[in-house]
């Protein structure tokens, strides 16, 4: 009967114990849910001391695996902390996923250990989704109203391989000789080319214009489609535009400053004429008249300015005809060198101040 006694007071005993203090971690939330190769991931955590006394916790302990990196928190668990009974904390872990991970579960532990070494382990893991990242891409300039080819690239930026691998275009105003690409497998890290023939109709704009593209490859036996575009330069007939800037200006100083124009068009640019503006500076020859321009053909303007300060804003008016009168309008920042007139200063006052030595060492002979 004693016996029987003990033993019920024993387990009443632990009972009674683990009540007092009983430690739980919940994983919250994990953002992003599936991280890819690269990312940051945030993971929401909470302690909470289910038992009837308090208890002291040493600093939250994370244990990861190759390809995943904790890299800390703000939160009172990187640190020692207290939970009375019935009280929680909550805390945001920290972690970046490898460049070169691949795709898959990543085990984590989580330890909220207390000061004598007990407490408790939750595992949870990080699903790192390394799917292939693919990017399409384009230079082309074409002029309005001609047709073209032009040089299609996609590179593979993610970590897995894909295959099949296609590009289709769509453009209501632009034409293609087959507005389908078959690029075929596509490594981690890889690019690949191709050309396609352009044609744009006469009445676009010129400019910047975007053509809307479908991406289908096969991932893992699956098919997807992508949705992607590129964009490509559309030129006028005649066009210019700047393409050099060089100047030695320093500042309060007057200096030469040029400005290259180029023809970037198919025809020729006559009665050119340039005019050029700065603020906080004077400009000079702010009028010059250049002539003509062929096609793909450069020629310098040159200014002699005086800037007023490190920093003029500028701006580069340039007209010009080709089947009507056209005008570009091109801003730019022109820096100036202040160091210049510093130095003098220093040398002069050195000079100044020998001056004032020989005199002195003159007198003192006397």
């Amino acid at each position: 009967m004693r016996k029987a006694v003990v033993i019920i007071f024993a387990i009443s005993f632990l009972g009674l114990i683990s009540a007092q203090s009983q430690t739980e971690i919940q994983v919250q939330e994990k953002n992003p849910g599936f991280p890819a190769p690269g990312d940051t991931l945030k993971m929401d955590v909470v302690v909470s001391n289910d038992g009837t006394s308090g208890k002291n916790y040493r600093p939250l302990e994370v244990d990861t695996v190759e390809g995943i990196t904790y890299t800390g928190t703000t939160s009172s668990l990187g640190e020692d902390f207290s939970l009375c009974g019935g009280c929680q904390t909550t805390g945001t872990l920290y972690f970046n996923v490898g460049e070169n991970a691949e795709s898959g579960s990543y085990p984590i532990d989580l330890k909220a250990l207390g000061d004598e070494g007990d407490g408790i382990v939750e595992k949870t893991e990080i699903e790192v989704d390394g799917s292939p990242n693919l990017i399409l891409n384009s230079e082309a300039k074409i002029m309005q109203g001609e047709t073209s080819k032009s040089k299609i690239t996609i590179e593979n930026t993610g970590t897995e391989k894909t295959s099949q691998l296609s590009a289709t275009f769509r453009h209501p105003s632009i034409s293609f000789n087959s507005s389908k690409i078959a690029f075929g497998e596509l490594n981690p890290g890889e690019t690949k080319s191709a050309s396609l023939e352009i044609g744009v109709d006469q009445d676009l704009d010129s400019g910047p214009e975007s053509i809307e593209a479908s991406i289908e490859h096969v991932e893992n036996g699956a098919k997807i489609v992508e949705n992607s575009s590129i964009s490509i330069d559309i030129l006028k007939d005649v066009q210019l535009a700047i393409s050099q800037i060089e100047s030695d200006a320093e500042t309060g100083s007057e200096s030469r400053l040029m400005v290259e124009l180029e023809n970037i068009g198919s025809s020729q640019a006559e009665e050119i004429s340039t005019n050029l503006e700065c603020e906080n500076a004077v400009v000079k020859n702010g009028q010059d008249f250049v002539g003509s321009l062929d096609a793909e053909e450069s020629v310098p303007t040159v200014y002699s300015v005086i800037t007023k300060s490190e920093t003029s804003d500028c701006t580069l008016e340039a007209t010009y005809t080709g089947e009507s009168r056209q005008t570009l309008d091109e801003s730019f920042e022109l820096n100036s060198d202040s160091s210049r007139p510093f130095i003098l200063y220093i040398a002069g006052l050195i000079v100044f101040t020998g001056v004032l030595l020989v005199v002195r060492n003159y007198r003192t002979e006397e």
